[in-house]
């Protein structure tokens, strides 16, 4: 806009000054365009005494009109009483600015802005303002606020969504005018960590959420959260069948006017987090009180190789009692020997700058002996990796040091044992193959030494004899205990035969790792014992023999004493009955002695009837059963205070004669025995068919006998044994102190 010059050249006279101050203002005020200007008379109900055109034109009126008007003409909300209350707060203030709204002629409603200010004018107190049309500015107002209102349902959708979804438990709290706390909202963790519905606590105050005892801390804190603004953290733990302990939030909510009208309480479950502190805490409560009671040397050095802790163990080393004697110095300033702390210096320093692990052995002299230490060196790092001291652990070994030269020194002996041996010795793996032979394996193997060393039992020697060597080492590895066997072989000097060990040999794992094979010639053993056992044989074959050859010559003496002497005998009583039928009656004398001679006679007939039968009883020659019959009456006649019971299981039982006159002897022998020595009051004899065996058993309740302890001298029992070899029988001896004997023999038929 261009002004003219004229218009700003005043003369220096105040009257000019002045007209021509008003005159520029007049013009100002009539032609702004923008805002609308107006005076107002407050005496006069703020009637419009000026009003510029921007007014006019807003209005639709003509200055004469608009000069007899008020402002609660144009503003439906507007009264009198409203002006009165203007006029107060614009005599208090001077200056305000507030929004109205104008009803125009055409009756549109239009809102605008007003800024008035009053002023005294010729001892007047008028007000001069102006308003602007904020028609678009309150459009775009509400298309702001409505864009942002549809934002804020998506984002109050989104946080429900995640509000919902937390893990931890989450109430919305509305806090009043006094600073009550009501629940407004709980999300589903929180429903479901109390199992009750969410309306059991909408309305409600927080004693719904806490037991009474944790209320008040609540309280306390909730104070503090609504005195400061804000954020409030704490926790709480509740007693129950496990304790539960919880870590509690509060953030207040403020409104546009910077009051606090929301709480959001967020509880989050740290039982496992409090359990696992715990546990840690225990753990290093042990760990330090076996620190503090470990026989190992335990030492924490900075990372300028100083100590920061040791244990007793250490001071006890060094012979110090106070930790302040040892905190703070390096090991080179230690009591040991100076090459033994310029050593561990020399380590620290390498593991401070490589920030690696160590493990190094250390030997001193204590005074008395040479003691040896094994020691761990280990870096310790912060959360950011950075190293922040060196832990040492140094561990006395010198007994197992002695151990271990013990070990090798007895390994070496044994090694040497082992090269000298004149047994065979060699180890197989876990597949049997063989992977050491001594040198004794290797003069005995010659030529084959290449080929038997990596091969198993199965390949060499092979045969029946090799399988049965392989298996017995995969038993071995299989079940873990120690076997022998023996194994036959040829060599050039002829058959051989050697006894076989298998040792299982353990890892420090005690995994079984191989074998060891011990071989020893048992040759001329070997031929020993088949002598013995083929001059065994040939006694029980004589022995069988005689006693065979004994029976015969029973049974024939039994015929002829039965045919010949019996014969005589009768005879003799026969003629003794004639004798004293024709002078019996002749001489008294006579018939006396001839009775004499007769008593006599009987016996001697009796005598020989029953040694006929002791030789050979002729009941045998009706079979068994009626010769055990036979055993078992005359025993019940002999013996009437011990019951003797037979037992058969089968009518008819065909045996040789042999065999026969042997189980009737073993039944004989066995019946004299318990008479002799069992002192028994019942006997039980079963004789019964079991498949291709014939069993006899004979139990008695008497006093019994220790088997392992039998006399010398009991040839009744070695006659039984005997028999029982000569047919081929199994015979069985059971018998104990108190519970009697049983005799049990099973004869193949």
């Amino acid at each position: 806009m261009m002004f003219n010059d004229k218009l700003f050249s005043f003369d220096n006279s105040d009257a000019n000054d002045i007209i021509q101050q008003n005159n520029l203002l007049k013009l100002l005020f009539e032609y702004t365009k923008e805002p609308a200007m107006f005076v107002t008379d407050p005496a006069e109900g703020f009637r419009f005494v000026m009003v510029n055109e921007a007014v006019c034109n807003h209005f639709g009126l003509s200055r004469e009109q608009l000069l007899r008007c008020t402002p609660v003409d144009f503003d439906p909300h507007f009264n009198l009483e409203d002006l009165d209350e203007l006029a107060i707060l614009m005599d208090h203030y001077k200056s305000m600015t507030f929004e109205r709204e104008h009803l125009l002629p055409n009756g549109n409603i239009v809102p605008v802005e007003i800024s008035a200010n009053t002023f005294e004018y010729n001892g007047r107190a008028l007000v001069v303002g102006y308003f602007r049309n904020i028609e678009t500015r309150k459009k775009e107002e509400k298309e702001r606020h409505k864009t942002e209102e549809v934002k804020r349902e998506l984002l109050e959708k989104q946080y429900q969504k995640v509000f919902e979804n937390l893990a931890d438990s989450v109430c919305i709290l509305e806090i009043d005018q006094q600073g009550n706390a009501t629940i407004s909202a709980v999300n589903g963790a929180a429903v479901k960590a109390s199992n009750r519905s969410p309306y059991a606590y909408l309305g409600n105050s927080v004693d719904h959420l806490f037991p009474e005892s944790k209320t008040a801390i609540f309280n306390q804190h909730k104070d503090i959260c609504l005195e400061t603004g804000e954020a409030c953290f704490y926790q709480v733990s509740f007693e129950g069948e496990e304790t539960l302990y919880l870590d509690i939030s509060m953030t207040p909510i403020k409104n546009s006017l910077g009051q606090i009208e929301r709480i959001v309480l967020v509880s989050r479950d740290i039982t496992l987090q409090k359990h696992k502190e715990n546990l840690l805490k225990l753990r290093e409560q042990e760990f330090r009180a076996l620190v503090e009671h470990s026989q190992d040397i335990v030492i924490r050095y900075n990372t300028q190789c100083q100590r920061v802790y040791a244990n007793p163990a250490f001071l006890r080393v060094v012979g110090v009692k106070d930790q302040t004697d040892v905190l703070g110095k390096s090991p080179n300033e230690d009591r040991l020997a100076r090459d033994v702390g310029l050593q561990m210096y020399a380590h620290i320093q390498s593991a401070i700058k490589h920030e690696c692990c160590k493990i190094v052995d250390i030997s001193c002299h204590n005074g008395e002996e040479e003691v040896c230490y094994e020691i761990h060196i280990l870096p310790e790092f912060d959360s950011e990796n950075n190293l922040t001291s060196i832990l040492t652990i140094g561990r006395d070994y010198t007994q197992r040091k002695r151990i271990e030269n013990a070990l090798l020194q007895s390994e070496e002996k044994f090694r040497t044992l082992v090269e000298n041996s004149p047994d065979t010795i060699s180890r197989h793996d876990l597949k049997g193959r063989r992977i050491y032979l001594n040198p004794q394996s290797e003069i005995l193997a010659g030529k084959l030494y290449k080929k038997i060393l990596n091969s198993t039992p199965a390949q060499y020697p092979g045969g029946r004899e090799g399988i049965n060597y392989q298996n017995k080492i995969m038993d071995v590895i299989r079940t873990g205990r120690k076997t022998d066997f023996q194994i036959g072989w040829k060599s050039s000097k002829g058959k051989k035969f050697s006894l076989i060990s298998l040792v299982p040999e353990y890892d420090e794992s005690n995994e079984i790792v191989s074998v060891l094979a011990i071989g020893r010639d048992i040759t001329l053993l070997s031929n020993i014992k088949s002598e013995l056992e083929a001059s065994r044989r040939q006694l029980r074959e004589l022995s069988t023999y005689r006693e065979l050859t004994r029976e015969h010559e029973r049974k024939y003496i039994a015929r002829e004493v039965h045919d010949e002497l019996g014969q005589q005998l009768t005879a003799l009583k026969i003629e003794t009955q004639i004798l004293e039928m024709r002078y019996g009656n002749l001489d008294p004398n006579f018939k006396i002695q001839l009775d004499r001679i007769k008593s006599q006679l009987q016996n001697t007939i009796s005598f020989t009837r029953d040694l006929v039968y002791r030789l050979r009883p002729g009941v045998l020659d009706m079979g068994i059963i009626p010769a055990i019959e036979w055993l078992v009456d005359d025993f019940q006649k002999r013996t009437s205070d011990c019951r003797c019971k037979l037992i058969v299981d089968s009518d008819k039982i065909t045996l040789s004669d042999d065999i026969a006159t042997a189980l009737f002897r073993i039944v004989q022998e066995s019946l004299t025995n318990i008479i002799k020595h069992a002192d028994a009051n019942s006997i039980e004899i079963h004789l019964k068919k079991q498949g291709k065996y014939l069993t006899l058993s004979i139990h008695d309740n008497g006093k019994g006998f220790d088997t392992t302890k039998q006399r010398k001298d009991t040839f009744g029992l070695m006659g039984i044994k005997e028999r029982a070899i000569m047919i081929n029988a199994e015979l069985l001896l059971n018998s104990q102190k108190g519970k009697g004997t049983q005799i049990e023999l099973n004869i193949p038929f």
